[in-house]
């Protein structure tokens, strides 16, 4: 007769892998976020986008707004609300994840239409990783897991 098969629960499974195996990146997820929360802000200074395109250019209505408000004319950039990207939360060696954060005043609204093309506002993708990005921070983290299991 056949032996039973015990299976492992998913949590049993992890929490023996987390006894085994325990890799603090803490400190390069906060470099990584960090990174990002950088390049975003750049990224509206230049007037571009993630992924290194051009913002959409202002129609002259806004224009004629921002020069009656005395803002500059690039995109996003009226108040600097849009800038003041954050990193929420941390990450620690118990939780390793790190969230970045735009401001939840109600430019944080406006942005995130910005960032979708809702409404009648032209599509800006702003906030996010983009694909440069992606790929440096993928080959960056890959490296570090390579040299830390060679240990």
């Amino acid at each position: 007769m056949a032996k039973p098969r015990l299976r492992k629960s998913k949590q049993q499974w992890r929490d023996g892998y987390n006894k085994k195996v325990r890799i603090d990146l803490s400190k390069d997820i906060n470099l990584m976020s960090q990174i990002i929360v950088d390049e975003i802000k750049s990224g509206i200074d230049e007037g571009k986008d993630i992924n290194g395109k051009n913002f959409k250019k202002l129609k002259t209505a806004t224009i004629k707004q921002k020069i009656k408000k005395g803002y500059p004319l690039t995109p996003l950039k009226a108040t600097g609300k849009m800038q003041k990207v954050y990193v929420r939360k941390r990450a620690t060696k118990d939780k390793q994840r790190a969230v970045v954060s735009m401001p939840l005043i109600k430019r944080g609204d406006i942005g995130f239409y910005h960032n979708e093309g809702k409404g009648n506002l032209p599509l800006r993708k702003w906030f996010g990783i983009g694909k440069v990005a992606r790929r440096r921070l993928d080959k960056y983290i890959k490296l570090r897991i390579r040299n830390l299991l060679r240990l």
